[in-house]
């Protein structure tokens, strides 16, 4: 998954409350030497540094890293940033007091290796707060449609695979060593002008459903599982008038032994 590709900005910028609920979460960061995790546009770094932490994103996008720099130094806050990959980051141990993930790590292709990673990059006694849909609503749904068409279509892994349940505080404590978990729900409400009409926005800007259709049009399956997504959208569509979708999601307070 390339998430450099397409417009993930525009999703970004719709993820910013879930954001700060997570920061709100961690607590104090002034002074505190924080790691987002997966950084993306930047959303989780920039805001810590206005809180006073002293920042560093990583991300393996390059070109959202160079997005990154270029939101911090448009607001002048001073943010390191460097491409990475969550299962094997450029950076020594316990470099970090705390670290934070919005929605990035539960995309990460081996969750126990990224788990130990964060794990060794902050410091014992350290926090580490992450955000993480629950696999209901109509998005969730509509993601599910995608990803049951692409699955049809790969070659079947050598070894039975376990989807990684982020969203459960007890699977998150096991990953982490028995760290201990409080864990909160909130949701984002998602719009647009109709169910047709936001799937258009995703299949041309975000990277999962754009991966997905470069995978299945070529195939000619496209079309149908275009069709049975916006269905499922419209039928979970909350709004008298255009489209509204709610999804929830927790976030994760980890305390690192």
């Amino acid at each position: 998954m390339d998430w450099g590709d397409g417009t993930y900005e525009l999703t970004a910028t719709a993820l910013e409350p879930a954001t700060r609920a997570a920061l709100d979460a961690l607590g104090q960061v002034a002074g505190r030497t924080l790691l987002d995790v997966g950084c993306g546009t930047g959303n989780a770094a920039l805001e810590a540094a206005r809180r006073g932490a002293r920042v560093t994103g990583v991300d393996p996008a390059a070109r959202l890293v160079e997005v990154s720099r270029a939101r911090a130094a448009e607001a002048g806050l001073d943010v390191a940033f460097s491409v990475g990959e969550g299962g094997s980051m450029p950076f020594p141990a316990g470099a970090f007091d705390d670290a934070v993930s919005v929605f990035a790590v539960i995309f990460a292709p081996d969750a126990r290796a990224v788990a130990a990673e964060v794990r060794r990059v902050v410091k014992s006694g350290g926090r580490f707060v992450m955000t993480a849909w629950l696999p209901r609503g109509p998005i969730a749904e509509s993601g599910m449609v995608l990803r049951k068409a692409m699955m049809g279509v790969m070659a079947p892994p050598s070894t039975p695979t376990v989807i990684p349940q982020w969203h459960d505080a007890a699977f998150v404590a096991e990953l982490f060593g028995g760290a201990r978990v409080t864990t909160t729900s909130n949701a984002i409400t998602f719009t647009g002008a109709s169910a047709e009409a936001w799937f258009g926005e995703q299949e041309k800007a975000h990277p999962i459903w754009r991966g997905a259709r470069a995978m299945l049009e070529p195939m000619g399956t496209w079309p149908e599982v275009r069709a049975q997504s916006i269905a499922v959208l419209q039928a979970g569509n909350a709004a008298k008038s255009g489209f509204e979708a709610r999804s929830e999601y927790v976030v994760h307070v980890l305390e690192l032994a």
